[in-house]
């Protein structure tokens, strides 16, 4: 029978409360993690700064809520108004240091350039001017130092969503300032004092997957609700609406188009978690992995990390830019230094991220029942919220 990774060296039996717990501990960043971003962001700051560019981070890696496929977010500050010229001008600069996948997308509210670093598989979201970023990192630091409770469950959350891909804004999903707002509102504004991060986790997607009428209501981080078509955030509109704390006019999830899709996982992730007769299981029983089956590529990465540290080579090399006369010198000393991607020689993990089931005849495999009923159900227009069909062919995680 296959034992999570969670799990691994847990032995014993245990309750929903103590297997998240330990879920929380393993997904939350360690050390590697800290000490790659961390290196990166300084590489390239470095970098753009001798070009004559300040960098100003911010995301969920400034706030410390991040998975390891996480984006690490920063803002280029200049006094030139063209975005499109200045975040082209920072791709030529980078052009030497990141794969030749890069992502432009100009049309959104918020332009954004994607690149992906050569060594540790990261991605950038490199935006320009926006300095609204550190803001909600500031508020988010405020609110995690009075209440931890609200950390834990964005990133159990977090990586719920991730396993579905309904964590990317620009897919229809929810990023991590939606995901942290969400919970701020659930544990404020219902008064949860509890601290079983069992009950914790069923009473959030209870809430969000059943209680919740965002048809009508928007989330709020001062007011609790608010009326929807009242303030003129159109409710005939599918996704959630949640007010941005740092700006009220502001839309957080105004871009969650499949929301829908993600209130029905809630509905069903609570009733694979809620309607079960074990209160106490082994590792073998996991609860959690019902609902959550981690991506290879957390693993992969986490991985590739370890191996770079473990070599005694800072992720970045660090060099005297000052001492390269010509560009080309410059290009020649990084494709020496360059080793190939360690990708390729990583391991595939065993087979413990599979959704499978090891409960008696009586218990069915509640995740396969997640995705059974997601794939035959109807679409019904007249139906209630809390029926909304989930997309078809969940299983292969297809974009909708």
């Amino acid at each position: 029978m296959n034992v999570p990774q969670w799990l691994k060296s847990f032995e014993g039996e245990l309750d929903l409360n103590q297997e998240v717990q330990l879920f929380i501990k393993f997904i939350e960043p360690n050390k590697n993690e800290y000490k790659i971003r961390e290196e990166l962001l300084t590489k390239y700051s470095k970098i753009l700064e001798k070009e004559g560019y300040n960098v100003m981070a911010f995301g969920s890696t400034q706030s410390k809520l991040f998975l390891p496929t996480s984006d690490i977010d920063f803002s280029v500050i200049t006094n030139e108004y063209n975005t499109r010229k200045v975040l082209n001008s920072v791709s030529s600069i980078l052009s030497s240091y990141v794969l030749e996948d890069q992502k432009r997308n100009f049309k959104a509210s918020i332009p954004v350039l994607k690149l992906t670093d050569k060594k540790t598989l990261i991605v950038l979201d490199i935006s320009h001017n926006n300095t609204n970023g550190t803001k909600t990192v500031n508020f988010i630091e405020e609110v995690i130092k009075k209440d931890d409770r609200i950390r834990k469950l964005v990133l159990l959350i977090k990586s719920l969503l991730c396993c579905y891909d309904f964590h990317q804004p620009a897919n229809g999903g929810l990023g991590t300032y939606s995901v942290f707002v969400m919970v701020y509102c659930y544990i404020n504004n219902n008064i949860i004092t509890t601290h079983d991060y069992g009950e914790l986790l069923k009473g959030f997607l209870k809430y969000y997957g059943i209680d919740f009428r965002s048809d009508i209501e928007g989330l709020s981080v001062f007011e609790g609700k608010f009326n929807r078509s009242e303030r003129n955030w159109d409710s005939k509109i599918s996704n959630l609406s949640i007010e941005d704390p740092c700006d009220l006019s502001n839309d957080v999830s105004i871009t969650s188009f499949r929301w829908q899709y993600i209130k029905y996982l809630f509905k069903m992730s609570y009733n694979a978690l809620h309607y079960t007769h074990l209160k106490k299981y082994d590792s073998e029983h996991s609860l959690l992995k019902r609902i959550i089956c981690l991506p290879d590529v957390f693993f992969e990465r986490r991985k590739l990390w370890e191996q770079l540290i473990n070599q005694n080579k800072s992720v970045v090399i660090h060099i005297d830019i000052d001492s390269f006369q010509q560009t080309n010198e410059l290009i020649q000393h990084i494709e020496h230094h360059s080793e190939p991607c360690l990708s390729s020689s990583i391991q595939q993990p065993k087979e413990e991220t599979q959704i499978t089931t090891t409960n008696t005849k009586e218990e069915t495999n509640q995740c396969n029942n997640i995705k059974d009923q997601c794939k035959n159900e109807k679409r019904n227009e007249q139906s209630k919220m809390d029926e909304v069909v989930f997309y078809d062919e969940i299983k292969q995680k297809e974009e909708i």
